[in-house]
């Protein structure tokens, strides 16, 4: 048996992500006749422009067994050379193969790249794959040589992301057709949920005049419905748009001339997460809609078509869903909260609570003890002189670890 690691992380061996797999990958020691790593993260410039490297990339893929994909996740987002990666290599190269991905997150919630993952396992058409994310906790070894000898085994026990609750958000889709009815109906069976839909082909929208009312503060226009309209997209936190056929009807022409008029009498749209459906999918509908997206200084989370498969559709709404959170952290590294990851991880202290954890905690109502106890030992881990020391001692700490595991 042949395994093959793709490592994603820029940080190569030392990253978090690849201790836990040197950790796993020693059950495999009487059973593989080969165990091979590429450090893609680290070396990805060098895979993207030397030919030779690429097909011996693609070739180690084709021969391998077992792949283990390996990727830290950046505020639930995988790194860009994940994306790069598989966009690039061949589609043979994957089909049929047995993938296992190991995710390093410092968050409870790994949903959106899991998805993304099943993506990409479905678009390459790989045969048995499954996932094990590093929020669980993997000091337990009985239950990693569980999860991992499961599936080696081929047992198919795939993990099913829970769909995020959705009722504390406000979403509205905007529509000038019920061509879209099909797709709509998949966003709300995601949603769990039925949300407003606000049809404009039978409400009054005037055109934007362009003159030099436009320019007046608290300007009134015609005696119209799209005020109304408007407001209910300002209140409203995922604003889902519904387009028919390849280009812009009257009735939206009309609305969006007086959504991006030059005036201070409304607002514009800003922080909203905003999902298109393009049916056609025009690509000069798409161009606008990203400079829309852009103007109003929103999120432009997907465009959906009527290519777009049902898991797609799911993906694209949960990740509206995570990204209305606005509970991003920074990319976890050695600097910051990094530090204290990979401080809990390598020293086998599992039960420390970290300040992301005390956040989502809290967000939660736990106010235990415990919490206060760790709210007070981290305010001095915050203390730069503590940081830098830290940031010193890990990779010695980290090599210790992995020598232990080894020998």
């Amino acid at each position: 048996m042949n395994i093959l690691t793709l490592n994603f992380s820029p940080k190569g061996e030392k990253s978090v992500t690849y201790q836990y797999y040197l950790f796993a990958k020693q059950y495999f020691k009487k059973d593989t006749d080969q165990i091979e790593d590429l450090m893609i993260g680290k070396e990805f410039s060098i895979f993207r422009t030397d030919a030779l490297y690429k097909k011996s990339v693609c070739e180690k893929i084709q021969r391998a067994d077992i792949i283990y994909v390996i990727s830290p996740v950046y505020a639930y987002l995988l790194p860009g050379q994940f994306y790069d990666f598989y966009n690039s290599v061949e589609d043979s190269a994957f089909v049929g193969k047995n993938v296992f991905a190991i995710i390093s997150s410092a968050k409870v919630h790994d949903d959106i790249t899991i998805q993304d993952f099943y993506n990409f396992c479905h678009e390459k058409k790989v045969g048995q794959y499954n996932i094990i994310s590093l929020d669980m906790d993997l000091n337990d070894e009985k239950k990693v040589k569980k999860e991992i000898c499961s599936f080696i085994s081929y047992n198919n026990f795939l993990l099913t992301p829970e769909i995020m609750n959705s009722n504390d958000e406000k979403i509205v889709v905007l529509t000038d057709n019920d061509d879209n009815n099909d797709i709509i109906s998949t966003v709300f069976n995601t949603l769990g949920k039925n949300i407003p839909v606000v049809n404009i082909v039978n409400r009054r929208i005037n055109y934007c005049r362009g003159d030099l009312s436009c320019m007046l503060d608290k300007c009134i226009y015609h005696n119209d419905d799209f005020e109304e309209i408007f407001d209910f997209l300002l209140n409203s936190s995922i604003i889902i748009f519904s387009f028919s056929g390849s280009s812009f009807s009257g009735i939206l022409r009309s609305f969006f001339s007086r959504a991006l008029s030059v005036g201070q009498h409304h607002e514009s749209l800003p922080d909203k997460q905003m999902i298109f459906i393009n049916r056609e999918n025009s690509n000069l509908i798409n161009d606008w809609i990203k400079s829309y997206a852009e103007m109003q200084s929103s999120h432009l989370v997907g465009i959906i078509n009527k290519n777009t498969t049902i898991f797609e559709i799911n993906s694209i709404v949960q990740k509206a869903l995570w990204s209305s959170k606005n509970n991003f952290i920074p990319p976890c590294t050695y600097l910051k909260k990094g530090a204290y990851s990979i401080f809990r991880e390598v020293v086998n202290t599992s039960g420390y609570v970290m300040p992301h954890d005390i956040d989502h905690l809290t967000k939660q109502g736990v106010n235990t003890l415990r919490i206060k106890l760790f709210k007070f030992i981290n305010f001095f881990l915050v203390l730069k002189p503590i940081r830098k020391r830290l940031i010193k001692v890990i990779p010695d700490i980290m090599m210790k670890k992995q020598k232990k595991l080894w020998w």
